[in-house]
């Protein structure tokens, strides 16, 4: 779940700090207003667009986005 922990609505998520937007450019489809982006430590929060829940996100070859998608099926294989 993306939610951010205490957020009022399911649009306003907790992501990890590496899908921030680089360089001015957000790589998740549907977001590339930076007013939706802030960062927040090792995390960033989004108000995710209400287009729905299928967003891409190029990872341009990036480990980090792989190990986390690995842990997120460790943690439902358990």
């Amino acid at each position: 779940m993306l939610t951010a922990p205490g957020a009022t609505n399911q649009t306003q998520w907790r992501m990890p700090s590496w899908l921030f937007p680089s360089e001015g450019i957000s790589r998740l489809s549907f977001h590339p207003d930076l007013n939706r982006w802030t960062p927040d430590g090792q995390f960033c929060l989004l108000k995710s667009a209400a287009r729905g829940q299928e967003f891409v996100f190029d990872s341009k070859g990036k480990q980090e986005p792989i190990a986390w998608i690995k842990g997120l099926l460790e943690v439902v294989g358990h």
